[in-house]
């Protein structure tokens, strides 16, 4: 195409394969971020990043959102590694506090032996695995037994895999170096997600599966906020309570009596305060029971 000819002379072809591809996989995940800072990096994306890091020649464990109805109680190894490197950037921040992680010990747990067994004459021989202790320590913070088969059970086991890990967030934030690009934009991305929530949550659903999945979808959001607001300075997070307290006293009187402890229990946190106190509750997309922000109709 004649503009298309005309725009040639001004292409550089400085940069390898392998910097463009590591440069590509950089702004889209930075664009991800930045327009979609409240939901999960779908599992199709995923596979075009996981297609630019081999190009680029990272290894980056990212890992799928599994289904609650076929998950079969294992994890797989880059899930064990996700976790510790979520370890790097969280531990000790809001996000560790609000769910109550502690890094340290998980990584003394999932992290692989240092030296090598000793060889064993076999003819096949497993290859170790710490993936089935780490679904056993999800299960544990879940409070349910590992091995139900039952899709909610399961889905509390995966929503603590996807706690630990941040679910590709912190992967990403450290193996490109997101802060680079993003950094400036923490704060706008903690509220968008913060407004998105206010609003999913006040849509009315005719029944209770809509429902679920908007509690879900939610609760996936509020950790992805939790994500941001703790890579951000605490004047920042200061800021953040300001401005949660005044959108949230313009929403309805039936939101915020309902989504009340939520909130209490994010700002607990960030005041460095127990998340219970004043009667703040955690928020969590699984529940065994009817969840405590449904909607009666």
């Amino acid at each position: 195409m004649p503009w298309v000819k005309a725009l040639h002379v001004f292409r550089a072809n400085r940069l390898s394969e392998k910097e463009l591809a590591r440069q590509a996989l950089v702004e889209v995940s930075s664009l991800n971020l930045s327009f979609f800072p409240y939901s999960l990096i779908p599992n199709k994306l995923l596979q075009e990043l996981r297609a630019l890091a081999k190009s680029a020649e990272l290894e980056i464990p990212l890992v799928d959102e599994l289904a609650t109805d076929i998950f079969m109680g294992v994890f797989s190894e880059k899930f064990n590694e996700a976790v510790l490197l979520a370890g790097q950037v969280l531990e000790g921040s809001c996000y560790a506090r609000y769910y109550g992680i502690d890094y340290a010990a998980l990584t003394s747990q999932l992290a692989p032996p240092t030296s090598a067994p000793t060889p064993v004459k076999k003819f096949f021989k497993a290859k170790p695995s710490h993936s089935k202790s780490l679904a056993a320590i999800c299960a544990q913070r879940a409070g349910v037994p590992l091995g139900s088969w039952r899709p909610a059970l399961n889905g509390m086991i995966i929503e603590q895999q996807q706690i630990l890990t941040s679910q590709n967030l912190a992967v990403l934030w450290l193996s490109l170096n997101l802060a680079q690009p993003l950094q400036a934009s923490l704060s706008h991305l903690a509220q968008t997600c913060l407004l998105w929530i206010y609003k999913q949550q006040q849509i009315k659903y005719h029944d209770y599966h809509s429902q679920l999945i908007m509690l879900k979808n939610t609760a996936y959001a509020w950790r992805q906020m939790l994500f941001f607001l703790s890579l951000m300075p605490q004047a920042e997070q200061t800021n953040f309570i300001e401005f949660a307290n005044a959108q949230f006293a313009q929403q309805t009187l039936p939101f915020r009596e309902r989504f009340k402890p939520a909130l209490v229990g994010l700002i607990n946190v960030l005041n460095q305060k127990p998340l219970e106190q004043s009667q703040g509750q955690r928020f969590l997309a699984w529940s065994n029971e009817r969840h405590w922000l449904t909607v009666t109709t």
